[in-house]
C-alpha cells in the first residue's frame, strides 16, 4: 500500500520527525505497520515525506457486495512523542479499463449502471441529513443501480462515506461550467483564478474513497469542441494525474453544444 503523507511545520526550525503508519482491519485489529523518518523544512505547508510503502498480506478487497473497509492511521512523532495523528477509512480494490473488455473491479467485468444525482434532496434543501442519503443510496441499489455521478460538483463528505460503506461506485465531478456562463452568477466568474486549486482540493479530499473510480472535469461544457477547451482540459487532466494516476479522467461530452 502506498501512503502519501504531507506535513506542516509552522516553526522557524527544521524538524526531525517520524511518520508511523498503521493499518487496522474492520474489527480494529492491527494488520500492518511501518515507520519513516524525515526532516521537515522550516515554515512550510504540505511538505511531502514521499511515498511510504506498507505491506499487507492477504488483503480483504472492497467490492459492491462486500464493501470491506480498513482504517489507516498516521501518527507524527517528534522526539519519540506523538504530536499529531489522523485516521481515514480506506478500501483496497483494483480498477481495470479496457477498450475490448470494458470495466473490471478486482478482475471481475461489470457494467457501470449509474444515475446523475444532485447535491440536494427536494423539499429538504441542500443540507441533506445522512439518513436521507443512506435511504436514497439503498433505494438506488435495490432498483439495480451500482454507480452515482456527482452532478455537477463535489458533494458532501457523508455521501462518499456512505458509497464506500454501502458499495456504490462514484464518478466525482469538479465543475458544471468553465469560462462561459450558463447563469450570470455561476462558476465562470471564478474559474480562471480558482479552477486548479479547487480540482486539487477535490482529488486530495476524495482519493482515499474506494467508491470513486472516475474523475470528471466538466459537464456539457460549451468550450469542449474548441482548441481552447482542449488546452484547458489537458492542463487540468495533467494536474489531476500528478495527484492521483489510478483512475480515469473524463467529462460529460455533449454533441449538441
Amino acid at each position: 500500500i502506498e501512503v502519501d503523507v504531507a506535513v506542516d511545520n509552522h516553526t522557524a526550525q527544521p524538524q526531525k520527525v517520524q511518520a508511523r503508519i498503521t493499518m487496522l482491519n474492520a474489527e480494529g485489529k492491527q494488520v500492518a505497520t511501518t515507520m519513516k523518518q524525515a526532516i521537515v523544512a522550516a515554515e512550510v505547508d504540505n511538505y511531502p515525506l514521499s511515498i511510504i510503502n506498507c505491506q499487507l498480506k492477504n488483503p480483504h478487497r472492497w467490492n459492491l457486495d462486500d464493501p470491506y473497509l480498513y482504517t489507516l492511521r498516521v501518527e507524527l512523532l517528534a522526539e519519540g512523542r506523538v504530536v499529531d495523528a489522523t485516521e481515514v477509512r480506506a478500501g483496497l480494490r483494483t480498477l481495470e479499463f479496457s477498450a475490448d473488455k470494458g470495466f473490471a473491479l478486482n478482475g471481475k467485468n461489470m457494467k457501470v449502471k449509474g444515475v446523475c444525482l444532485h447535491h440536494d434532496a427536494g423539499v429538504l434543501g441542500a443540507v441533506v441529513p445522512p439518513e436521507v442519503w443512506r435511504r436514497r443510496i439503498e433505494a438506488l441499489k435495490a432498483m439495480g443501480a451500482n454507480a452515482i455521478r456527482m452532478s455537477h460538483n463535489p458533494q458532501a463528505p457523508i455521501v462518499y462515506d456512505l458509497c464506500d460503506e454501502l458499495g456504490m461506485l462514484v464518478m466525482d465531478e469538479a465543475f458544471d461550467i468553465w469560462q462561459r456562463a450558463k447563469m450570470p452568477t455561476d462558476y465562470h466568474l471564478f474559474f480562471a483564478d480558482h479552477a486548479l486549486r479547487d480540482v486539487s482540493l477535490m482529488v486530495r479530499r476524495d482519493r482515499n474513497h474506494p467508491s470513486v473510480i472516475f474523475w470528471s472535469l466538466f459537464n456539457e461544457e460549451p468550450l469542449q469542441n474548441t482548441d481552447e477547451g482542449a488546452r484547458i482540459y489537458r492542463t487540468m487532466r495533467d494536474h489531476v494525474r500528478h495527484l492521483d494516476d489510478s483512475r480515469l479522467i473524463t467529462g460529460a461530452i455533449n454533441g449538441n453544444m
